[in-house]
């Protein structure tokens, strides 16, 4: 039983010390390779007392601002050497520092969990003072996260113990902070107030510089947002020369960030492109996410207002390649945390099973005891008995076994069942959509001969010809169909080949010409931009021109017009497809491309949506080694724009991909 108890104190030992090492760590390094270090070879230079903790605590709080790179490592060796050393205190101050650190990447969730383990250790010392600082840094990270109710929380616990311990001098460092979440909701009147006290306390009663400068740049910020340019100018410039003189490269990413606002919204663009170049600088300097993206963000919106529309696009394909890695960290860090919860779960379930084993081994001793005291009365009875123990037990241990395997089998053949039902139900839906198109215009070319009273006969060949048109298309569509391996658009081994543009741009329009002469829609080919090949497949290349037209005309409304145009770029080909519609939210342009994701817009002629279409369009364009991309505002109608390569020119092969329905544009 002793060494049971030895062997888990030693299990829990080992789990505890890995989960310290690994909980902060390789992210950040793996992120930023200039960070990485050799933690054992820098601890080796070091000594091991609190003192060199407290040193490495001071030095990091003190780089943060402008060499956060030592900041990181000092922060890293600190928490290091107070593991070792079980100081308390100095676990603490690294948790901050770091966290600190995490929250200037824009890591927040990390910093957070930093934050949480410090206060742990704060409430067990039973440090007011430092529980306060921490809800301070807490409140900052929620506003950041514009959660500003946890935010207004975690700022007015802070204020509440600090006015309880008499800190009357700190009371300015939550009012500001309080007066950032009145800005952030559009408060303007309110943060003012707070900011123009912390202004006024953190110089005439505190005498500190930064966080009157801090509260200088939220006053000159504020002022600009309420549209008073001329009176926001002074402060904002004030506190951006003092944050450059002290070389704080945070806080001067983030004067030239709002300095670049300012000259945007006076007109001034070249000023702020400058300012925004700038801050963009400083932030790729220490890696501040939050103020890359929000540099990227100004540099976009300046670009467009300059009309260099590509420039404009580069810096807004660079700020939401930034805000989606900033989502990705934080759902990296929410797996993260819930792998280590499972982590200790398991671990708890085992050392229960463990404890559940050894009272088992203690009885099943006990009985031994107590059956080695009856063994000298009978042992042939005994011998008996356990021979047959012994054949029921393995014929018991054979029939769970059988059960065990049988029930295996009845899942997989369950599993194979649902995939199969699933299948059949995604290839129905695209059999009825595929199918519409070809029979909408055999149902009209019939309409028109049933009922439009005496027929030229040159009109009954030429709706004969739609007819059969239509018929070899949707046969073409079903020997397809046929071929599908599985769920997804994946055709089997199609020859790709120099497929004329004009002539399949001719051949969708004449399917279309009824459809859209119903709402008087105008439809406008620009033939003579299309007369090129292109590397395809026929069927596919209609298809898609199909999809992408009857799309633009059920969205379009009466009497307007939908027009198709060709543009040669390098060795592609783009072929657009323009309409009038009422445009895409960003909302809906966040989720074309998905399958069975009809849009929030309705047809205008109330015609039928599957929300396949766009996907059909996306897979097939896809499996011929293109693209597609859609451009779209809201009232200003939708430019839907398919690239392919242009026939006689090399081509890339890249392996076949499976389409995902989280896939957007």
């Amino acid at each position: 039983m002793n060494t049971l108890l030895y062997n888990i104190s030693i299990l829990l030992l080992s789990f505890q010390v890995s989960l310290s090492d690994s909980q902060f760590d390789p992210d950040v390094e793996q992120a930023f390779p200039d960070l990485q270090f050799d933690l054992t070879e820098e601890l080796s230079h070091l000594t091991d007392t609190e003192e060199t903790v407290d040193s490495l605590v001071s030095t990091s709080s003190e780089l943060r601002g402008s060499d956060i790179r030592e900041a990181y490592k000092a922060g890293r060796l600190a928490l290091v050497l107070a593991e070792q050393l079980n100081y308390r205190e100095g676990k603490s101050g690294a948790h901050i520092t770091l966290g600190n650190i995490y929250s200037n990447f824009g890591d927040y969730e990390v910093a957070l969990e930093h934050y949480l383990i410090a206060t742990e250790i704060e409430e067990d010392l039973d440090n007011r003072e430092a529980i306060a600082s921490l809800l301070n840094n807490k409140g900052l990270i929620f506003i950041e996260q514009q959660d500003y109710e946890k935010a207004f929380e975690n700022l007015m616990k802070a204020l509440d113990i600090r006015r309880e311990l008499g800190q009357e001098d700190d009371l300015y460092l939550a009012k500001n902070n309080l007066g950032v979440v009145h800005r952030r909701q559009g408060n303007y009147n309110q943060a003012l107030e707070y900011f123009r006290a912390a202004e006024y306390e953190s110089m005439e009663l505190a005498g500190d510089t930064l966080v009157h400068m801090i509260a200088t740049l939220n006053i000159g910020n504020t002022l600009r947002n309420k549209k008073n340019l001329t009176d926001s100018e002074p402060y904002i410039r004030k506190a951006a020369q003092y944050f450059e003189e002290i070389g704080h490269i945070n806080f001067q990413s983030a004067s030239n960030l709002v300095l670049g606002q300012l000259m945007r919204d006076r007109g001034d663009y070249d000023s702020a492109l400058n300012y925004a170049h700038q801050s963009l600088e400083l932030g790729l300097r220490d890696q501040l996410r939050e103020r890359i993206k929000d540099a990227y963000e100004l540099l976009a919106d300046l670009y467009h207002l300059l009309e260099d529309f590509e420039s404009a696009y580069q810096y807004l394909q660079a700020y939401n390649d930034m805000y989606d890695e900033l989502l990705q960290i934080q759902r990296s860090n929410l797996i993260y945390e819930m792998q280590i919860r499972f982590d200790i779960e398991r671990m708890n379930q085992e050392l229960e099973f463990m404890e559940q084993e050894a009272a088992l081994r203690e009885a099943r001793i006990s009985q031994e005891r107590w059956w080695r005291n009856f063994l000298m009365l009978g042992i042939a009875g005994l011998v008996v008995i356990s021979l047959l123990l012994y054949y029921l037990n393995r014929q018991k241990k054979k029939s769970n076994r059988l059960l065990k395997q049988r029930r295996y089998q009845i899942e997989e053949q369950n599993d194979q069942l649902v995939k199969l039902n699933q299948e059949k139900d995604e290839l129905m839906s695209f059999v009825a959509h595929d199918l519409r198109n070809p029979l909408s215009v055999i149902q009209s070319a019939s309409d028109l001969m049933k009922h439009g009273g005496e027929v030229d006969p040159n009109e009954v060949k030429e709706y004969s010809e739609m007819i059969q048109v239509s018929t070899s298309r949707m046969m073409r569509m079903l020997n397809n169909i046929l071929d599908i391996q599985n769920s997804d658009l994946e055709v089997a081994n199609e020859e790709m080949h120099p497929v004329a543009v004009d002539k399949s741009v001719k051949q969708s329009i004449q399917h279309f010409q009824q459809t859209a002469l119903t709402k008087n829609i105008d439809l406008k080919p620009d033939l003579p931009g299309c007369s090129v090949n292109v590397l395809a497949n026929k069927d596919k290349l209609i298809r898609v021109l199909d999809n992408l037209l009857s799309n633009a005309i059920k969205f379009s409304p009466d009497g307007s017009e939908v027009s198709l145009s060709c543009e040669q770029k390098d060795d592609h080909v783009r072929i657009s497809v323009i309409d009038n519609g009422p445009g895409l939210s960003e909302e809906d342009q966040n989720r074309l491309f998905q399958k069975f994701t009809p849009l929030s817009n309705s047809p205008t002629g109330r015609e039928k949506s599957t929300g396949l279409g766009l996907y059909i369009v996306k897979q097939l364009t896809e499996s011929m080694g293109g693209t597609v991309s859609c451009e779209s505002e809201p009232g200003k109608g939708a430019v839907f724009t398919v690239e392919l390569v242009r026939a006689g020119r090399p081509v890339l092969e890249t392996p076949a991909q499976k389409p995902s329905e989280a896939d957007n544009p």
